[in-house]
């Protein structure tokens, strides 16, 4: 199989999404357009995307991925949180519409090859 052709299977799309989003998320600043970023930071969060997939499928709440990119930030990335926080209000923001677009997504059956 192609990438093409992975990539225009509807089960991809979920992937695919994730990606747009961490790239929204952008914690380290370096995507300005996260719709249409350049190729040379087009990839920079991509390879936390399967671990969230996983996380999405198995029904993590909002708040549970929140913390979860929050350690990413804090522990991968090495960008600071918050005193006495486990994640930002941006993790929580992003996190809060990955969730709830997941959900409307698998619920819909898109999700499905």
């Amino acid at each position: 199989m192609t990438t093409d052709d992975y990539l225009k299977r509807p089960d991809a799309q979920g992937n695919l999404h994730v990606m747009k989003m961490l790239r929204k998320w952008d914690p380290i600043g370096v995507i300005q357009d996260y719709e249409n970023p350049p190729p040379e930071v087009a990839d920079e969060y991509d390879s936390y995307s399967a671990a969230i997939v996983q996380l999405l499928d198995q029904g993590i709440t909002a708040e549970e991925l929140a913390k979860h990119l929050g350690g990413i930030r804090s522990n991968q990335i090495g960008s600071p949180l918050p005193r006495s926080r486990a994640y930002t209000d941006e993790d929580f923001s992003i996190a809060a519409e990955l969730v709830a677009w997941w959900e409307g997504w698998t619920r819909s059956g898109r999700g499905r090859a």
